[in-house]
Parts: structure tokens; C-alpha cells; sequence
């Protein structure tokens, strides 16, 4: 499930760190991280085309430049804090060393705008580990671009597309619209519990191969978007 820490101040007997604040980190699961996408020329006015990550951060793209918050930004603003409410962190770039960039090591990172966080270069940051920063909430949720279309008009229209996974904060985020087949107790997620279930049929005895093969690939697949991922 969703590794959410939720970090206060507190004294311990055993020598451990205190942490004092209400940061929150969310990290990658591998299970009810969240895609979004934003495909070329998609209206960017439409709920289905914005991250609404928090109740007020919308996160979208118009059909060039760069994301903003379309619950507080009418565009986006190239010298200003776009989107408004996030400050973001790439590995690689804006001092930021390779193989550190996670959530839960916001503490040593430098977080910045996005633009000056992937210093002008949005193109190049697919594929890169990131972490933006919800500023009200002091949220800090890991995220990995996964597409972004080049270009700015008249001569590079590409019609604002993108994509990124993130980890998820809601379970509202990822709940399956069907049960996958190796959901054996019906909560819609493919895990340990549904093996246990799978296992009583047989009297305990030992589940046959193709039982762990198919329950293994769908605890994989499942429980992300698309959601026809982890459909029967």
C-alpha cells in the first residue's frame, strides 16, 4: 500500500532522529502509483485533462509551454511560480545529485519552480526522477515524467501533451471500475490476502504453478491506470 509518512515532532528512548513539522511523503509503490496523462490538444479546460491532485492544485498544460495550476492560473507563467503551489526537484539538474531525487530524502534536496527546476530544458526531463512539493499542505509526493511534446507555435505545434506517474495520496486515485480475476476477496486489489483465499479451496494444499504464475502477474499489473490493465 501507499507508503504515506506523516511525520511529527515526538521523543523516542532509542538515539533516533526527531523530526518536527507536518511534511507528508508520498512514495512510489510500484502498485497505487497514479498515471496521468494529457494527450496533444486535449481541452485543458476539462476536469479529465487536470491533475487535481489537492483540492487546490489542478495540475494541466495548455497546447504549448509549460504545466500550471488551473485552479489558481489562468496560463503559464514562464518568469513566475508556475504552477502556482509547487516547487519541484529533478535528479541531475539544479544541484540536484543522481539517484537522490525520492521523496523521502526531501530534506536534501533543492527545490525550485519548474521552470528553474529542470532549468528550461522540459523536453529533456522524461524519464528523470523527480519530486514536487505541494507547498500549502507540505506535500512531498514522488513523480517521473513519462512524456512531454516539444514545440512552440508557429513553426513546433504539439498540441501541449504530457504524462507523468506519481505516487498516489487518495485511494480515490487508483480503485479499480472492475474486479481483476485474481481478486479473490473483492476489495479490487490483488494481493497477499487474495492469495490466502486462493489457498482454501485446496484444503491448504499447495497451489499448482499456473495459480502463482496468474496471481503473480496480475498483483503486478493491477491496481494502475489504465485500468483495462486489470481487467478479466
Amino acid at each position: 500500500m501507499l507508503k504515506n509518512i506523516f511525520i511529527t515532532c515526538f521523543t523516542l528512548i532509542l538515539p533516533l532522529t526527531c523530526y518536527c513539522g507536518t511534511e507528508e511523503v508520498f512514495e512510489f509503490d510500484g502498485v497505487t502509483d497514479y498515471t496521468f496523462v494529457k494527450q496533444d490538444w486535449a481541452d485543458y479546460n476539462l476536469e479529465q485533462n487536470q491533475d487535481r491532485i489537492t483540492d487546490n492544485t489542478w495540475i494541466t498544460r495548455g497546447d504549448y509551454a509549460g504545466i500550471y495550476n488551473y485552479f489558481s492560473e489562468e496560463h503559464y507563467q514562464k518568469l513566475g511560480p508556475s504552477p502556482v503551489n509547487t516547487r519541484w526537484a529533478f535528479e541531475g539538474l539544479n544541484g540536484n545529485p543522481y539517484g537522490a531525487v525520492y521523496a523521502s530524502n526531501w530534506e536534501n534536496l533543492v527545490f525550485d519552480t519548474w521552470e528553474n527546476a529542470h532549468q528550461s530544458g522540459a523536453a529533456y526531463i522524461v524519464g528523470l526522477a523527480a519530486v514536487m512539493h505541494i507547498v500549502d499542505l507540505d506535500y512531498y509526493i514522488d513523480v517521473k515524467f513519462t512524456s512531454w511534446s516539444y514545440g512552440t507555435p508557429p513553426n513546433g505545434e504539439t498540441g501541449g501533451g504530457f504524462s507523468y506517474i506519481r505516487a498516489s495520496i487518495s485511494d480515490d486515485e487508483w480503485i479499480c471500475t472492475e474486479q481483476p480475476s485474481m481478486d479473490a476477496n473483492g476489495d479490487c486489489i490483488v494481493d497477499m490476502e487474495d492469495f490466502v483465499v486462493l489457498s482454501s479451496p485446496y484444503d491448504k494444499k499447495k497451489i499448482d504453478m499456473t495459480e502463482i504464475y496468474n496471481f503473480v502477474s496480475q498483483w503486478l499489473m493491477c491496481n494502475r491506470e489504465p485500468q483495462s490493465a486489470c481487467l478479466e
